[in-house]
């Protein structure tokens, strides 16, 4: 069989390969068909050429995508991407549904056969009852496409999952979990040996903040990072032009304060509280915090002893704003970020 005629066979299986022919030049014509551990079939007719179109050709097989480069097209078959979740709990249902309507293949994994079952979790594409460590040797283990998802809020299954995933080069990996969850966790893999920037890796809280409430919103939240990563994006909004006072980064330095107008008195009234005056200048209230603009829409002034309340950032966890936890039959519930 011929280099194309394999790389139609590993499409065929799901595989993953890249098949690279020089469509202009000296080699037009010729084929390299390069698969995901590195072995080759036929050659481009130059052994530097082909050295150096491995190194390409290797790339793009676990970026997934096809390209032209120079005189050689590079094309790529992937599978689906696979994101392995790990805790058979009420997101884990949800976030295997999304990832099913999205075209990837989800995974559940728990050692507790009372929760991992087909009737709780009907969108997996398997459901494996099994400690991480046997279950992702029957998966094949953790490769560069590899979505790692933490969701049991058990240290015996999450610390294993963890310890192995930053042992290895996943896609991603994500681990939800209170504060208090997610420090002691840190203080159990720095006493393991990771380092900070090891940790550093870890997604967690795990999900996108779109202010999730729910289990399907939660899941919804992660899912929609796992696909903002896929493709080197950050989840911002594609109209530039909303944005509302509470989605200004606790980074940014605040909006200028309003200055009164000697020509415009300010007016307060009896509460101390903002007013404008006839002519619709801007006051500041007793405490010089609160302004608002000649458009008549709220700023803020922050002083270096505080800020106001209103650009207070709640806690999240999880993609939401509230933090999962664990209930004694295993499935978490809520309770509020404190």
């Amino acid at each position: 069989m011929n280099a194309l005629g394999s790389f139609a066979e590993v499409a065929r299986r799901d595989g993953r390969a890249a098949l690279v022919t020089a469509v202009s030049g000296r080699h037009a014509g010729r084929r390299l068909l390069v698969r995901a551990d590195g072995s080759q079939e036929e050659t481009l007719g130059d052994l530097e050429l082909d050295a150096r179109t491995l190194r390409a050709a290797k790339e793009l097989i676990w970026a997934e995508r096809s390209e032209l480069r120079g005189e050689l097209f590079i094309d790529v078959t992937a599978p689906a991407p696979r994101v392995l979740i790990f805790g058979a709990v009420t997101y884990a249902n949800h976030l295997a549904h999304l990832a099913r309507v999205t075209g990837w293949r989800p995974y559940v994994i728990d050692p507790r056969a009372r929760f991992a079952t087909r009737e709780r979790l009907p969108d997996a594409i398997e459901v494996i009852v099994a400690w991480p460590g046997d279950a992702l040797e029957r998966l094949g283990g953790i490769d560069r496409a590899t979505y790692i998802a933490v969701l049991s809020n058990d240290p015996k299954i999450d610390d294993e999952v963890l310890r192995r995933a930053l042992g290895a080069q996943p896609a991603y990996i994500g681990a939800m979990g209170s504060r208090h969850a997610q420090a002691q966790r840190r203080e159990r893999l720095l006493a393991a040996g990771f380092r900070e920037a090891d940790l550093a890796r870890i997604s967690a809280p795990v999900g996108l903040d779109l202010g999730a409430l729910s289990a399907p919103e939660t899941a919804l939240a992660i899912m929609a990072e796992l696909v903002a990563v896929r493709y080197g994006r950050g989840g911002a909004r594609l109209s530039p032009g909303w944005r509302r006072e509470a989605d200004r980064p606790i980074s940014a330095p605040p909006p200028p304060c309003a200055e009164l107008d000697a020509n415009r008195p300010a007016a307060l009234d009896t509460n101390g509280s903002a007013a404008l005056d006839t002519n619709g200048s801007a006051a500041l209230d007793t405490n010089g915090s609160a302004a608002l603009d000649t458009n008549g829409s709220a700023e803020y002034c922050r002083r270096p002893e505080r800020a106001p309340a209103s650009l207070a950032v709640p806690s999240q966890c999880a993609g939401a704003g509230r933090e999962p936890d664990g209930q004694k039959d295993g499935s978490p519930g809520f309770r509020a970020a404190r």
